[in-house]
C-alpha cells in the first residue's frame, strides 16, 4: 500500500492519510472531550453536595446549642406557661435533629471503609442524642415540677455526660467530610486528567502517522517535532521539569522556545494556583467558624484589646445590654460595672487572669437603661508567642432569673410551701436561738404541739383542696394568736407547733391555749362547705420538760395525744406520767414488732352450729398472743395498737394465711370441712394489698370459693362505703364469702347495705345477752333477722351462752349460732375434734369464761 501511495503526488500523500486519520482522531478527540466536560460537571457537584453536607453538619451543631439555650431557659422560667412554650420549642428543635440526622448518613463517594466509619459515626451520635433528650426529658420533668436545683444538677449532670460526645462525634464527622471531599476531588481529577491523557494521546498517534507517512519529505522536522511530541506528553502528565534541546532558529526552533517558555508559565502558575488555593480554604474555614461561633453565640461576648479597650462585640451583647458597638468601641469595660461588685473580686480576677490565663465567676453590671444585673462571666487571656497578652475574650449571661430561682429555692427550703408558715428545718434552727437566748436571760420556753380533729375525715370526704384550703385558714388564724417574736410552725399534715418566747410567768400560756382553742373551732366555710374543726394541744416548758429541741417537741407531743385520748378539743400539759405511759406504749409496741418476727401469735378457732341440722356450719378463726412473759394477751389489748402503727397488715396477712392453712388441713382429715371466717380491720379493708394477699393465700393452699369468709364491722364498711363496694366486690369475684359483723352496734345506709355483696350478717352479742330479759333486745334480733332474710342473707347470732337463747334464736329462723354454748375458741387440734363423723354438737351451758 505504501508502494502504491508513493506513486500519487506528495500533496496526495499527505492530505488522504491525513484525512482518515484525522477523522478518526476527531472522533475520538470528541468522545473523550464529552468525557472530560463530564468530570468537570462532577467536580462541581462534589462541590454542591460537599458543601451541603457541611451545612447538614454545620446546622446539627446549632440546634444542638439551641437545645441546650433552651434547656436552660425553661430552667430559669418561673411560670407553668413560659415552660410550656419553652417545652414546645425544645420539641419542635429535637424534631429538627431528629429529620437532620438522617442526612449525616448520605456519603456514597466515601470508600467502603470511610463509609461504614462514617456510618457508624452517625448512628452513634444519634445513639447518644436520643439518650441525651431522654435524660434532658427528665430534667425537663423535674423543672416542670419545680425542682430546680435538683433539674440544674441533673442538667450538668447530664451535660457533661453528653455534651462532650456530641461534639466529638460531630467533629470526627466533619473531619470524614472533608477527607471524603479531597478524595473524591483527588478522584475526579484524576479521571479528568486521564482523559485529558487519552485525547491527547490520539492527537500524539494520529500526528506520528502523518509525520510517519511524510517521513521520507520531511525527515528532519519529523524527528524533532516528535521529541516535542514526548516532552509534550511529559508535561501534560504534570512533569514541569522534563528537558527539551533547543537545537535551530527555525520555525520549529521557535516552536520549541515558545512551549518551553509556556510549560514554565505554566508549571508557576500551576505551583501559585495550588499554595492559594490551600491557604484559602483553610483561611476561609476557620473564619467561617470563628465568625459563626462569636456571632450566634447564645452569650454576649466582648474583646478588648491590650490595653482592656472595647474592639469587639457580638449582636448578643447589644441584646442583653443595650448597648451598640460603636457606643462602647474603645472604651474600658469598667463603664458597664453596676457598682454591686467588691473590689476584691475584681483584685481575684486580675490576679487570676495574670496567673492562669482565666476566670469565671459572678458580676454585677448596669445596662445602658440603667438596670442593675447579675452576670455569669469567663475571661480569658490571649498570648502571642511570646508570652504577652495580645487580647481579653470575655464571654457572660444574665443570671437574673436563676438568682430569683435560687432566691425561691431559699424560700421554699425553710417554709412551707403550703402555708408560708416556718417549716420543721426552719422551727428547729429558731427554736435553737430561743433556747440559747432563754438560757441567756433565764427565762423560759412553751412548746405547743397542736393537731386538727377530724381533719383526715373532713380532707378524705370533702376532697384535698378544701383540706389544703383548712390548713391555710387554721395557719392565719394562728398568726393572729401570738405575738411577733413568738414563733408558729407547720411540721407537716395537720400539725403545728407554736413556741412562745421570753415568758417570765406561765399564767400566759393555759390563757393562749383556750384562745388558740377557741379561734380554731370557729366554723369554717370553703367553696360552699362549712364545717367544724378543733384543735387538740399538747404543752412542755422549757425547761422543766426538756432542755433540747428534741425533748421539747417530743413530750409536747405526747401530751397532744394524752389532750386526744381526753375527749379532743382541749390541752394538756406534759407530766413525767405521761412520759412513762407513752414509753410503756413504745415498748408494747415493740413487743408486737417482735412477736410478729418471732411467731408469737396463734389462731383459735370457735364453732359456728347450723340452728337446723345442730351441725358445724364454720369455724372463726380468733387470733391470741402467746406472749414469753405475759402469757395470752388479748386482741382488745393489742389489735388498737397495731392498726395505729400499720403492723395490722402484715399481721392481717398473716392470720390470712395461717387460717387458710388450717383450712387445708381440716379438708384433708375429713369429707365434711367447715368454712373459716377471718375478721378484717377497717385499715385491711381500705389496703391496695388486701386482694393479692387473699388471691395468694387461696391459690396456694387451693381454697375453694365459699370455703373462706372474710368479716368486716359493720363501722368499717360504712366509713368510707364507695371503698368498701369496690373492695368486697373483687373479694367476691375471688369467691370469698363476705359478712358484716357486730351488725346493729353502728350506723348503716341501708342503700349502702344493699349494694354490698354480702353473704351473712352477724347479730352482735349485746343483743342477744338480754333477749330472755330485754323485749327491746328480743325485739331487735327479730327485726335484725327479718332484715336480712328479706335481703337473701344468713344470720349468725354470736355469744349465744343459754338453751333459751337458743331457742328463742331458732323460733325465729338464724340460721347460724355461735357461742359458748356450744364451744370457747379451742387451738386447732382441739378444734379438730369437734368435727366428727356426724358433725353434732351437744347443747351445753357455760359462763365459766368470757367471749373471745
Amino acid at each position: 500500500m505504501i508502494e502504491r501511495l508513493r506513486n500519487f503526488s506528495l500533496y496526495q500523500q499527505l492530505i488522504i492519510p491525513m484525512f482518515s486519520i484525522g477523522l478518526i482522531s476527531l472522533l475520538g478527540t470528541v468522545y473523550f472531550s464529552h468525557n472530560l466536560n463530564d468530570s468537570v460537571t462532577a467536580i462541581d457537584t462534589v462541590y454542591i453536595e460537599d458543601n451541603d453536607r457541611l451545612r447538614n453538619l454545620e446546622n446539627i451543631e446549632k440546634q444542638i446549642t439551641r437545645y441546650r439555650a433552651l434547656c436552660l431557659r425553661h430552667l430559669t422560667a418561673e411560670s407553668y406557661l413560659s415552660m410550656q412554650q419553652i417545652g414546645q420549642e425544645l420539641e419542635d428543635t429535637r424534631r429538627v435533629l431528629i429529620d437532620l440526622l438522617p442526612n449525616t448518613l448520605a456519603t456514597s463517594h466515601l470508600s467502603a471503609a470511610d463509609d461504614g466509619a462514617a456510618r457508624s459515626s452517625a448512628q452513634q451520635l444519634s445513639t447518644i442524642l436520643r439518650n441525651y433528650f431522654e435524660e434532658t426529658r427528665n430534667v425537663l420533668k423535674l423543672s416542670a415540677d419545680f425542682e430546680k436545683e435538683a433539674a440544674f444538677i441533673q442538667l450538668s449532670s447530664t451535660e457533661s455526660g453528653y455534651i462532650p460526645f456530641i461534639k466529638e462525634i460531630t467533629s470526627q464527622l466533619i473531619r470524614q467530610e472533608f477527607d471524603a471531599i479531597a478524595d473524591s476531588r483527588r478522584a475526579l481529577v484524576s479521571g479528568a486528567t486521564h482523559n485529558l491523557f487519552i485525547t491527547i494521546t490520539i492527537g500524539i498517534l494520529g500526528g506520528s502517522l502523518l509525520l510517519f507517512i511524510a517521513f521520507v519529505v520531511i525527515r528532519d522536522v519529523t524527528q524533532r517535532l516528535s521529541e516535542l511530541l514526548v516532552w509534550s506528553r511529559k508535561i501534560a502528565l504534570g512533569d514541569y521539569s522534563a528537558p527539551l534541546t533547543l537545537n535551530a532558529d527555525d520555525e520549529v526552533g521557535q516552536l520549541t522556545r515558545a512551549m518551553l517558555e509556556m510549560a514554565k508559565n505554566v508549571a508557576d502558575a500551576h505551583n501559585k494556583l495550588e499554595m492559594s488555593k490551600r491557604s484559602a480554604e483553610s483561611i476561609a474555614e476557620a473564619l467561617q467558624i470563628y465568625a459563626n461561633a462569636f456571632e450566634n453565640s447564645g452569650e454576649a461576648i466582648l474583646i478588648t484589646d491590650k490595653d482592656n479597650r472595647i474592639i469587639n462585640a457580638n449582636s448578643a451583647f447589644t441584646q442583653q445590654t443595650g448597648y451598640e458597638l460603636s457606643e462602647v468601641m474603645g472604651k474600658n469595660p469598667k463603664m458597664l460595672a453596676g457598682g454591686r461588685t467588691s473590689e476584691e473580686t475584681y483584685l481575684e480576677m486580675w490576679n487570676a487572669l495574670q496567673r492562669d490565663s482565666f476566670w469565671q465567676g459572678e458580676l454585677w453590671d448596669r445596662k445602658k437603661s440603667g438596670e442593675i444585673y447579675p452576670k455569669w462571666t469567663a475571661i480569658s487571656a490571649i498570648h502571642n508567642d511570646d508570652g504577652e497578652v495580645i487580647f481579653h475574650i470575655a464571654s457572660f449571661s444574665d443570671i437574673t432569673d436563676r438568682k430569683a430561682a435560687e432566691a425561691r429555692i431559699e424560700h421554699l427550703a425553710h417554709y412551707d410551701m403550703l402555708t408560708g408558715l416556718l417549716n420543721r428545718f426552719s422551727l428547729e434552727s429558731r427554736m435553737e436561738q430561743a433556747i440559747l437566748a432563754a438560757k441567756r436571760d433565764e427565762q423560759q420556753l412553751a412548746v405547743l404541739f397542736i393537731d386538727l380533729d377530724r381533719f383526715k375525715y373532713i380532707n378524705d370526704s370533702l376532697g384535698h383542696h378544701v383540706g389544703d384550703q383548712l390548713l391555710i385558714e387554721v395557719a392565719d388564724r394562728l398568726k393572729g394568736c401570738i405575738r411577733e417574736s413568738d414563733i408558729v410552725a407547720r411540721i407537716g399534715g395537720d400539725e403545728f407547733v407554736i413556741v412562745l418566747t421570753g415568758l417570765k410567768e406561765m399564767i400566759y400560756v393555759p390563757a393562749l391555749a383556750r384562745y388558740i382553742i377557741e379561734q380554731l373551732s370557729e366554723p369554717y366555710t370553703v367553696d360552699d362547705n362549712t364545717f367544724n374543726s378543733s384543735p387538740s394541744i399538747g404543752i412542755s416548758i422549757y425547761p422543766d420538760d426538756g432542755s433540747t429541741i428534741q425533748e421539747l417537741l417530743k413530750n409536747s407531743d405526747i401530751a397532744m395525744y394524752h389532750a386526744k385520748d381526753q375527749g379532743r378539743k382541749n390541752f394538756q400539759f406534759f407530766t413525767k406520767s405521761l412520759l412513762i405511759a407513752s414509753e410503756e406504749r413504745l415498748h408494747f409496741e415493740n413487743q408486737l414488732r417482735t412477736a410478729l418476727e418471732q411467731e408469737q401469735f396463734e389462731l383459735y378457732y370457735q364453732a359456728q352450729v347450723d340452728t337446723e341440722q345442730n351441725r358445724i356450719w364454720g369455724m372463726e378463726a380468733l387470733i391470741r398472743w402467746n406472749h414469753p412473759d405475759r402469757g395470752f394477751i388479748g386482741p382488745d389489748r393489742f389489735i388498737p395498737i397495731a392498726e395505729e402503727t400499720d403492723i395490722i397488715h402484715p399481721l392481717g396477712a398473716w392470720v390470712i394465711r395461717k387460717a387458710c392453712q388450717q383450712l387445708a388441713r381440716w379438708k384433708q382429715a375429713t369429707d365434711t370441712p367447715p368454712q373459716v371466717s377471718v375478721n378484717l380491720s377497717a385499715k385491711q379493708l381500705h389496703s391496695a394489698d388486701l386482694i393479692d394477699t387473699v388471691h395468694e393465700a387461696m391459690e396456694t393452699y387451693q381454697i375453694m370459693d365459699g370455703e373462706l369468709e372474710l368479716e368486716i364491722t359493720e363501722t368499717a364498711a360504712m366509713s368510707d362505703p364507695e371503698v368498701a363496694i369496690n373492695q368486697l366486690s373483687r373479694l367476691s369475684e375471688l369467691g370469698v364469702s363476705l359478712a358484716i359483723d357486730d351488725f346493729g352496734t353502728g350506723y348503716s345506709s341501708l342503700a349502702y347495705l344493699k349494694k354490698l355483696p354480702i353473704n351473712t350478717l352477724k347479730l352482735d352479742r349485746t343483743f342477744v345477752r338480754d333477749i330472755e330479759n330485754d323485749r327491746n333486745d328480743a325485739e331487735i334480733c327479730m327485726a335484725t333477722i327479718a332484715l336480712a332474710h328479706n335481703l337473701g342473707l344468713k344470720v349468725i347470732a354470736e355469744g349465744v351462752e343459754t338453751q333459751l337463747q337458743r331457742d328463742f334464736l331458732a323460733e325465729h329462723s338464724c340460721d347460724y349460732l355461735q357461742g359458748y354454748l356450744f364451744s370457747r375458741p379451742l387451738p386447732p387440734n382441739e378444734a379438730e375434734l369437734l368435727l366428727s363423723p356426724d358433725g353434732v354438737i351437744p347443747a351445753r351451758e357455760s359462763h365459766a369464761d368470757t367471749p373471745a
